[in-house]
């Protein structure tokens, strides 16, 4: 049933800095960052990925979380 499917999910209100939802009041939700916690993932990843090009992606959406 969908309500099962639902009991392993969680929402992630993503935000530049992580800040906490304005209009979330009783929903439970993790906040999460681009220059946190995305930064932290794809940085931790850019070791172990060897095509080029996905490389330069991620070092150029690197460069725009830390303009945002």
């Amino acid at each position: 049933s969908n309500r099962e499917w639902y009991m392993g999910q969680a929402l992630i209100y993503l935000t530049p800095t992580g800040e906490a939802s304005a209009t979330a009041d009783t929903a439970t939700y993790y906040p999460a960052s681009y220059r946190g916690q995305i930064a932290g993932m794809l940085k931790a990843a850019l070791p172990d990925i060897s095509a080029p090009h996905l490389r330069e992606t991620i070092l150029q959406y690197l460069e725009v979380i830390q303009n945002i």
